[in-house]
């Protein structure tokens, strides 16, 4: 799959994952997903005050890098 073809619901996808394998947050209810393509200086951030996990699309180069990120980020919540 290309990286530019990737969209919100694969990343949703990929969160799911995560939660499937490594279980819920035992601090954090659910988080929302925002997917941003403005470029930064971050490949994700988790915004704790808001519950959200944001991944910029723009910064990655592959499939794996955007998993890297979903995972890391994951780790946050």
């Amino acid at each position: 799959m290309n990286i530019s073809n990737i969209k919100r619901s694969h990343i949703v996808w990929m969160f799911d994952w995560c939660k499937a394998k490594f279980g819920e947050s035992r601090f954090n209810d659910d988080f929302s997903v925002k997917i941003s393509r403005v470029d930064k200086s971050k490949f994700g951030c988790y915004l704790d005050d808001l519950d959200t996990i944001q991944i910029n699309l723009t910064m990655h180069k592959s499939l794996i890098e955007l998993c890297d990120t979903v995972i890391h980020e994951f780790t946050h919540y």
